[in-house]
């Protein structure tokens, strides 16, 4: 069986102002906690600096703008997590937030596809030595393939992770495209992981990852949320912590169901074979030396595993 799945609670930039300008260094920690109560294997927020990703008059400059935080606040949040055993991942968009990464030594790294073409940015980031999850929504495959040849990211299998998927707030079903998940590990040779941006509010809030799980993918983004009635950002896609528990003990339960792609039967399957498959035996004694019939034979289950099963090794044999 493959490596085990591993779940990434996707904070995002859920620490955002809620009543005034400044980013809500207490709403960091509580979704740090709320991940790691979950049983998530890693919380993951994105560093922003404005500068680093949007000029003025872009949507979501102003918002951009209010979700600094200081060296010393993402200091205390990462310690957060590494009190509750949990991982911490950042996404970087510029120098500036890989220099807060950096000194707070975080476990990984994201490039999300906003930062697909800085190669500057991701050389720098591959220098870490860090596992680096580097998002392909919205890029192309041609594009894909020149990143990794550029980057000669086949010699680093260990430790780059694509991920599949793009946020449309909320991204519909019929969007995801699951069966790209294949392709992609074909064409690259990576792994490939899944980030689920489908409604957190509806039933289907699991339901695309354990597809994806079935098609391969062993690493999963979900965004997670207090409480979906506050609508703090990146609510949308998110879960609050309740059911993002049980989205990482589904996709854990269910993993064992992927099972080997070998064909050879297992020890339970021999042991169901030797009981449930009928046997050959006479209908009635046969003379020694007699070549045997058709007609003298019948198939029935037997108590013990000796036997011929199909009639064709034993007619015409004496």
């Amino acid at each position: 069986m493959s490596k085990k799945p591993f779940i990434i609670a996707e904070a995002a930039q859920g620490y955002a102002p809620i009543n005034d300008s400044k980013p809500s260094l207490d709403i960091a920690i509580l979704l740090v906690r709320a991940a790691a109560s979950a049983g998530a294997d890693a919380v993951k927020f994105q560093i922003i600096f404005v500068d680093e990703l949007a000029e003025p008059g872009y949507e979501h400059y102003e918002l951009f703008k209010n979700l600094k935080m200081t060296l010393k606040e993402w200091r205390v949040v990462r310690d957060e997590a590494k009190k509750l055993s949990l991982k911490f991942y950042a996404d970087i968009f510029g120098e500036k937030s890989l220099d807060i990464a950096k000194q707070i030594n975080v476990d990984g790294i994201k490039i999300h596809s906003t930062s697909f073409f800085d190669e500057k940015l991701f050389r720098k980031t591959l220098n870490l030595g860090k596992p680096i999850y580097v998002s392909l929504g919205g890029i192309k495959p041609k594009e894909i393939s020149k990143f990794i040849d550029n980057h000669n990211l086949r010699k680093h299998t260990s430790k780059i992770i694509l991920m599949h998927g793009f946020q449309s707030e909320p991204t519909p079903i019929n969007y995801n495209n699951i069966a790209r998940i294949p392709e992609l590990a074909e064409l690259t040779g990576l792994e490939i992981g899944f980030m689920d941006h489908s409604d957190g509010g509806k039933d289907d809030f699991i339901n695309i990852s354990i597809m994806a799980l079935a098609n391969g993918v062993r690493y999963f983004e979900k965004h997670i949320t207090l409480d979906r009635a506050v609508k703090i950002e990146d609510y949308i896609s998110a879960i609050p912590p309740n059911q993002f528990s049980n989205y990482v003990k589904t996709i854990k339960r269910l993993y064992p169901a992927i099972g080997k792609a070998s064909l050879s039967l297992t020890d339970q399957e021999e042991k169901y074979r030797d009981g449930a498959i009928k046997k050959i035996i006479a209908l009635k004694n046969i003379k020694k030396g007699a070549v045997i019939k058709n007609s003298d034979l019948t198939s029935i289950r037997r108590p013990n595993k000796k036997g011929f099963y199909s009639v064709s090794d034993v007619v015409g044999k004496q």
